[in-house]
């Protein structure tokens, strides 16, 4: 029968109504039993009986025992059917078993049977739901990105992560970092990104009210608890192997991969040759620096210019702009210790060595020497800011980018060091000229003169502890022995 009318009862119902009002031609019978597919005559019949014939065909239903099997075979209908008949229970046609199987499991069930819990979210309903405002909730991730690329000091190629920050409203990239291994540090990294304004970057920006993330280790780390708890921020990890409950998130690295991943040299999920290898350019890997700034770019046109079907075809950026919610800023002055990577360095007569750039500010002059802790965004060198004895101290740039009121003040704090440090030797040269009358009582202390710079340089340098004692050594028998001669003396007399 055709599936063009969707009830043969209602067909029937029109006809008859057409018939009764004596309006029923033999063209409209002929029509209608051809969107049947049932003879004319067939019709007329079911016209003088009024109703339309059911053929009750009865069903099999699956017994206890087929139940049974069907968990036990995992869904193999063919083995079903054979365990049946060697139980010689009954057994009908593979077909009919199947549409029994079909009736009594949904697709879910089915496929759960066959692959696992993972297959119930191919065939379930979800929840879809959409934050009201931008900096509403933000979802963030971890994901191993299917490229290879070559990192500095390494000799082979490795698959880089990144950590990232989604708006769930808008649908924008707040924040980023890209690393070999994620830790603690580039959730920070990503996080402090994710908050600050960069005009470079767009609009997006601001404090969220709730972030959603798994349970990874970086994520629950002391650290990123502490930094959520001080932005007042909500964090709500999600369960163990609920995907679906930072979707958004998810979709994002679909997306990463079909769109930009993808047309990538090297990418790990790209075309092979027959030995396995992956087909990419004659120059070879990408380096991790080029791939940075791959990332970089497309990030900005996926938030400014990619429409998307979520946002009824508009950009993040344009949904973005269309929100009035007002947004919650933080200074970055509040965010350096927190939500930055730290490492220890050394502070050289050029500055701070960090990835083959100096960094060097007016603070860092008198410390120059000395270990120092600096803070950093993984992959902007534009600054770092740089803690000495567990204080902030001073933002430091690349020497490259410092201007010349810069550079002045780092030549004039140096002069004035040098310029105190000499009053200091001066005021000291002074102290060390003066003579004192013998101390043989308390009361004022005298000065009896005032020698000259050659004269106190030479009594300091011949006189010291050392010599006092070598001519105590020296005169103190003699002495003794002119004592005793005079004592023999009076003696004899």
């Amino acid at each position: 029968m055709s599936s063009h009318w969707p009830d043969p009862e209602f067909v029937l119902r029109q006809l008859l109504r057409t018939r009764d009002a004596g309006e029923l031609r033999g063209a409209t019978v002929a029509s209608a039993a051809q969107a049947l597919g049932v003879s004319r005559a067939t019709l007329y019949r079911w016209m003088r009986e009024g109703r339309v014939p059911t053929r009750e065909r009865s069903r099999y239903e699956l017994s206890d025992r087929a139940t049974q099997l069907f968990f036990e075979h995992r869904g193999n209908v063919s083995a079903m059917r054979r365990a049946l008949v060697r139980d010689d229970l009954e057994a009908p046609s593979r077909a009919t078993l199947a549409r029994a199987v079909r009736r009594e499991f949904s697709r879910g069930a089915r496929g759960y049977v066959r692959e696992g819990a993972g297959a119930w979210r191919k065939y379930e309903l979800t929840l879809r739901w959409e934050p009201a405002n931008r900096n509403d909730i933000w979802e963030a991730d971890h994901k191993e990105l299917a490229v290879l690329v070559i990192p500095p000091r390494h000799k082979h190629p490795v698959r880089p992560w990144v950590t990232l920050f989604l708006d769930a409203a808008t649908r924008a990239v707040m924040g980023w970092s890209l690393s070999l291994r994620p830790t603690s540090a580039e959730v920070l990294a990503a996080l402090r990104m994710a908050i600050l304004e960069a005009p470079g970057d767009g609009p997006f920006c601001g404090v969220p009210d709730v972030i959603r993330w798994d349970n990874g280790l970086e994520f629950v780390a002391n650290a990123i608890s502490e930094a959520v708890v001080a932005l007042s921020v909500h964090a709500y990890p999600t369960r163990p192997w609920t995907p679906q409950h930072k979707g958004k998130v998810e979709r994002f690295n679909r997306t990463l991969s079909t769109s930009f991943l993808s047309s990538l040299p090297f990418c790990a999920d790209g075309p092979r040759s027959l030995d396995g290898r992956l087909y990419g350019p004659e120059g070879g890997v990408m380096t991790l620096e080029r791939f940075v700034a791959e990332f970089k770019s497309w990030v900005w046109t996926y938030n400014n210019e990619l429409p998307h079907s979520a946002l009824s075809g508009r950009t993040p950026l344009a949904r973005w702009e269309e929100d009035p919610e007002p947004l919650r800023h933080i200074a970055a002055e509040e965010l350096r210790w927190m939500l930055l990577k730290h490492q220890g360095a050394l502070v050289r007569t050029q500055g701070i060595r960090f990835r083959t750039l100096d960094f060097i500010a007016p603070e860092l002059n008198p410390i120059v020497g000395e270990r120092v802790e600096i803070g950093y965004m993984p992959h902007d060198l534009r600054s770092v800011e740089v803690f000495y004895e567990g204080r902030w101290i001073c933002t430091a740039k690349p020497q490259g980018v410092v201007d010349a009121r810069e550079r002045e003040r780092i030549v004039e704090i140096r002069r004035e060091e040098r310029r105190q440090a000499e009053r200091e030797m001066r005021r000291l040269s002074r102290r060390q000229r003066v003579r004192f009358a013998p101390i043989t009582a308390d009361g004022e202390i005298e000065e009896t003169t005032t020698i000259g710079r050659e004269e106190a340089l030479s009594e300091t340098n011949v006189y010291s502890e050392r010599k006092a004692r070598r001519e105590a050594r020296l005169t103190l028998p003699g002495l003794l022995d002119g004592i005793n001669e005079a004592q023999d003396g009076e003696e004899d007399q």
